[in-house]
């Protein structure tokens, strides 16, 4: 099984991602859970980090990408996500992407390292 896929909301608090996205993921192939946050000196806003654990499939990566974008257009905000792969390496997906082109992107991403964490980074409208 790999390893879990951090994600990360922007000022999204995880519990109210993690509903959001389960309104979205069709099937079992993404199992999203809350875990608590380690400790820091800074304050933390929201104590929890959102994982996803994935059947190791690109379609389930695509699927939690795409429910992203969904999330992104219901709440009307223009952004990106930000797939960090564990070489360190990036990849920007852009606010409406088409589902066909998110899976160019992440077949392009899994054939060269494993998905580490996914950010949704949003801008001013």
């Amino acid at each position: 099984m790999e390893p879990p896929i951090v994600i990360e909301g922007a000022l999204i608090p995880s519990a109210e991602l993690r509903a959001l996205l389960l309104a979205e993921l069709p099937g079992d192939d993404v199992k999203l859970e809350l875990l608590p946050k380690r400790p820091t000196r800074d304050i933390l806003l929201d104590p929890t980090v959102l994982t996803a654990i994935i059947s190791g499939t690109s379609a389930a990566i695509s699927a939690l990408v795409t429910g992203l974008m969904h999330v992104l257009g219901r709440r009307q905000e223009r952004g990106k996500i930000v797939i960090r792969l564990d070489d360190g390496s990036t990849l920007e997906i852009p606010s409406g992407t088409s589902p066909e082109e998110i899976s160019k992107y992440i077949e392009a991403a899994k054939g060269l390292r494993r998905v580490e964490e996914l950010r949704l980074i949003t801008s001013p409208r």
